[in-house]
């Protein structure tokens, strides 16, 4: 009798770009992104091009509001806004005000070139546009020097992100629209924090006592409660997101030269927070159409990837399609081989990705990003 237990999940068909692609302007990205993976494409971002190239850099002006919050060298040669509040409360954990992140303004410009490239025929019809917001926990360490500020100022940065994704959403209509939250800092924490002097920046400030602050690897049910109070902020997150609107999320380990600022041991801690995500959301009849997980290149093992075995019936309940960073540059063989494995552990469908965005490389480096994709969905 022939058994009917699936071996491995089928190749995949689609490709997923993270955000940041390095190209002088969103025309050409969705241009060179559709004319070359139009097919294969189910959202497509603006590239986070020009003044957004870097990740956190350009949310800078959000903080001049309330320069008490910065570095000192943060505010060398800034000139501060005529509203700024330059001395700080007594009390850190007072409320906060900051600036408006002006983030709307930018994507409703991008939309606006979405909008006439999908009419003249480049944007494949059924293409969604793809924003992408850092998560408060991700983006905030970067401007806040004193630690004592950080349980206030992280309210106060979620409110202005949630005002600008409020006007993205009262002007673009929810069926062009698909929302992503970028979430690093959190699995950098889950894994034990930053090396060297971004250690002290990427301590979790929540959680409670045996969590907050603490320095280096939790053990559990410490790991436990710090896990739990990402899934609660990332749940919330999601939560901005209106019905109709697709949402993602996408899980990574920073990228410091190429490298991430800690190695994952595995993707346990990203499908752990994925089903915690699924599950709470899943209350509310808030959908989560993907969740992207990084895959090292020298990552070509089961071990790697074995977590996800016990995460397949959650995304299959949730209707989520995983998209993994399979792909690295220069590497089709590789890549090829690291599907193979993620086909045999996951035996379920997935998207392929980059293990993050692609604005701290070049235009060599997105080429070759783009052969390694052409050649393994060329037969999908």
């Amino acid at each position: 009798m022939a058994s009917s237990t699936i071996l491995e999940g089928p190749p995949p068909s689609k490709v997923h770009f993270v955000g940041s692609v390095p190209l002088p302007s969103t025309a050409a990205v969705m241009t060179t992104l559709s004319t070359r993976l139009g097919p294969h494409l189910l959202r497509i971002p603006d590239g986070e091009t020009g003044l957004r190239s870097q990740f956190s850099a350009w949310y800078k002006p959000v903080f001049l509001r309330a320069p008490y919050l910065m570095r000192p060298g943060d505010l060398d040669g800034e000139t501060l806004p005529p509203d700024a509040v330059a001395t700080a409360p007594a009390d850190p954990t007072a409320a906060i005000t900051l600036g408006p992140t002006n983030f709307d303004t930018l994507t409703l410009a991008s939309y606006a070139t979405f909008r006439a490239l999908r009419a003249q025929g480049v944007v494949p019809p059924g293409v969604r546009f793809q924003v992408c917001l850092p998560s408060p926990v991700s983006l905030i360490p970067r401007w806040v020097g004193d630690r004592a500020f950080l349980p206030a100022a992280e309210p106060a940065f979620e409110a202005r992100e949630a005002e600008a994704l409020a006007a993205i959403q009262d002007h673009i209509p929810a069926a062009d629209l698909a929302v992503q939250w970028d979430a690093p800092v959190e699995f950098i924490m889950l894994e034990g924090g930053a090396p060297g002097p971004l250690g002290a920046t990427m301590r979790p400030w929540f959680g409670g006592p045996g969590v907050a602050g603490v320095a280096g690897p939790l053990e559990e049910p410490e790991r436990r409660t710090l896990r739990e109070a990402i899934v609660t902020r990332l749940a919330r997150l999601g939560g901005y997101v209106r019905p109709g609107v697709q949402l993602g999320f996408h899980f990574c380990y920073g990228d410091i030269g190429h490298k991430h600022v800690v190695e994952p041991r595995d993707t346990g801690e990203m499908a752990a927070v994925a089903e915690g995500l699924l599950r709470l959301l899943g209350r509310t009849g808030r959908g989560v159409d993907w969740i992207h997980m990084p895959v090292p290149k020298g990552r070509a093992d089961d071990a790697y990837l074995q977590p996800l075995a016990g995460l397949t019936g959650a995304l299959d309940a949730a209707g989520t399609l995983l998209v993994l960073g399979l792909v690295h540059p220069w590497d089709v063989e590789g890549t090829r081989r690291r599907i193979e494995v993620a086909r045999r552990v996951a035996r379920r469908g997935f998207g392929i990705a980059t293990e993050c965005g692609l604005g701290r490389a070049d235009e060599r480096e997105l080429e070759a990003v783009m052969e390694v994709c052409e050649a393994v969905l060329g037969g999908a």
